[in-house]
């Protein structure tokens, strides 16, 4: 059962709030992965990254197509696609530490390598847990800021792909984002003193917007 061909792009994303991860050696990612496309493939992952230190593009129809690229798959009956965009905390400078990061939240070969600059990484690997997050196994939870995640039903049985057209998703902060903020040195403990600050509450923080159409021989 080959299904429908379909080439899926970046419309346009906005993200509200880019948390405090904003540095000129942190990296933001847009990951977007998807579900059962279908029957034998659990889901497919794409990782976009985006300049922490500034703006997000808003329009990407301007970008070059491998920057807007995010699937050209078969579809079969309703699927979903997951979208997540993180803040980094970037430890180390350049792209080995990227590299190195993303081999061991995938914990798989890339067969790409990542575009000069820290622009676009492909993966061919498949996701190992379906629904769950595909940053999920990295171990400096501190280091990363969730800013937004939506879930975009596709392929629905009440809005079924047509030839072309938009797939729509709100990116929602799905936990309030804190941060540890250093307030200080105790004078009775001689140990520094820190309060919890929120830097991002609970609730819708932008949008992406997904183009596709279908591909025919």
């Amino acid at each position: 059962m080959a299904g429908r061909l379909f080439e899926m792009q970046i419309e346009s994303l906005k993200v509200e709030n880019r948390g405090t991860f904003t540095g000129k050696e942190d990296v933001h990612t847009l990951g977007v992965t998807l579900v059962y496309p279908r029957a034998g493939v659990k889901a497919l992952a794409t990782i976009k990254t985006l300049k922490a230190d500034k703006p997000v593009q808003d329009d990407f129809s301007s970008l070059s197509y491998h920057r807007r690229i995010l699937f050209k798959e078969n579809i079969v009956g309703e699927c979903q696609l997951s979208v997540e965009v993180l803040g980094i905390n970037k430890p180390t400078s350049g792209e080995i530490f990227f590299a190195n990061f993303m081999k061991t939240v995938f914990n798989v070969a890339l067969s790409t390598a990542v575009v000069p600059g820290i622009g676009n990484l492909i993966l061919a690997g498949v996701v190992e847990q379906v629904g769950e997050s595909i940053f999920e196994n990295i171990e400096a939870r501190e280091s990363i800021q969730r800013l937004g995640t939506a879930y975009i039903s596709v392929n629905t049985k009440d809005k079924p792909l047509q030839a072309e057209g938009v797939l729509e998703g709100e990116l929602i902060v799905l936990e309030d984002i804190k941060t540890a903020k250093y307030t200080g040195t105790n004078p009775e403990t001689d140990m520094e003193d820190y309060i919890e600050e929120k830097v991002l509450g609970k609730g819708v923080n932008g949008k992406i917007v997904i183009s596709y159409r279908e591909i025919k021989a």
